[in-house]
């Protein structure tokens, strides 16, 4: 081996000894550094339950000879002795009243757009941007799974589509195409014979499906129910002849059976938020209305009056909920972060290279987080919390 060959093994040698060496080192006194932002944040606390809707429910009775075809929706506020379903002969007639609907529909969009014609040609920009707004709300609507809101949507569109167009000189009017509408309606109303219509006994909401729950507690009773009586809860039949029902009272009720621990700090008259799993229905605003500790002092009945109503409330009767016991607001941590100095909870916030200890208030535990107090101790928002490191210590420089 030559001279020049051993020297240059030698020196190889000596760089990857003192590379290992190195490594070492920087190893033993090397601890990385990870920091995590202290953010203001509000968290709910929340009890899962079983809530049950109480209604002021009466059942309407019609004929069913025919083809049944509601006039309202799920929901809907009629008067006393509104329509709101007819009978037709068979399916042809049905359908054809569907395209009569569908034109009477058609004809009071032109004739509204007819009418407004010259409010529309100096506001071209606005109108525009009412049209994007209604297709990204249409768009929203089918991402939500809301389809009882396509309908609506989509005759808001054509009426701003079709004002677009008299903005836009693309039309001088709508008088030639509406009286071709009606002309074409009048043909149709020539096919059908009169229907029978079922109208309500009371005004109130109306329901379209009885589920046979509506007498299994009386509306008047419902502030006295029971955990026992809420446990024992049946379904009756249904009469044939019922076509729907209607909600009297502005008012209804959801009764729900706690662990009586966790209805603890329930008070009549306390405001609550009840989480649904509805699609369209989040966030139900209610009022605790009665508090009744069942007989074993082990459960507790807690009603809640509600006073929302829409198409997709008035078609639950029960269902698993959330029920908002209280909002705790503060500086959210990872209670990984958490550690104690001198008997002390705190966490090491990193300070102009410095490591410093500031004192916590929990307020709230959760699931691998903390929300603290952001007006005790010494933890401000936004302040870079050391989530890992070796030795630390009160004023340690982090190089």
């Amino acid at each position: 081996m030559s001279q020049g060959l051993k020297r240059f093994l030698a020196t190889l040698g000596a760089v990857v000894l003192l590379v290992y060496v190195g490594a070492q080192v920087i190893q033993a006194t090397y601890s990385p550094l990870y920091t995590e932002m202290a953010l203001p944040d509000t968290v709910e606390q929340t009890i899962t339950a079983e809530g049950f809707a109480i209604r002021d429910e009466q059942l309407i009775s019609g004929s069913r000879d025919g083809v049944l075809v509601y006039a309202v929706n799920d929901g809907t506020r009629v008067p006393k002795g509104g329509t709101v379903a007819n009978v037709y002969q068979n399916e042809q007639e049905a359908q054809t009243q569907q395209e009569i609907l569908a034109l009477e529909q058609k004809i009071a969009i032109l004739e509204r757009v007819n009418s407004q014609s010259s409010e529309y040609i100096t506001n071209l920009d606005q109108l525009n941007s009412q049209i994007l707004n209604q297709y990204i709300s249409m768009l929203n609507h089918t991402e939500a799974g809301r389809t009882d809101s396509l309908s609506e949507d989509a005759v808001s569109l054509i009426e701003l589509l079709s004002q677009s167009r008299l903005a836009t000189n693309q039309e001088e009017g709508f008088d030639d195409v509406i009286r071709s509408l009606e002309e074409e309606k009048a043909s149709l109303q020539k096919k059908v014979q009169e229907a029978s219509s079922i109208t309500t006994p009371e005004s109130g909401y109306f329901i379209a499906q009885p589920d046979g729950y509506e007498n299994a507690i009386k509306y008047e009773e419902a502030l006295e129910l029971t955990p026992e009586q809420f446990n024992s809860l049946e379904k009756s039949e249904t009469p044939a002849s019922a076509v729907g029902k209607i909600m009297g009272s502005y008012s209804w009720y959801i009764a729900c059976v706690l662990d009586a621990k966790d209805a603890v700090g329930m008070a009549e008259g306390n405001r609550a938020t009840l989480q649904l799993t509805l699609s369209t229905v989040e966030e139900l605003p209610a009022t605790v209305a009665a508090v009744n500790q069942g007989k074993d002092g082990s459960q507790t009945a807690v009603i809640f009056r509600c006073e929302d109503m829409n198409q997709h409330l008035a078609g639950f009767r029960s269902q698993r909920l959330q029920i908002v016991v209280k909002e705790h607001s503060g500086l959210r941590i990872s209670t990984s972060a958490v550690r104690f100095a001198d008997g002390k909870k705190g966490v090491y916030v990193l300070t102009g290279g410095m490591a410093r200890f500031k004192e916590i208030v929990p307020l709230y535990a959760g699931d691998g987080f903390m929300i603290c107090d952001p007006n005790k101790g010494g933890l401000k928002a936004y302040d870079d919390i050391i989530m890992e490191g070796k030795d630390l210590y009160d004023k340690k420089v982090i190089r």
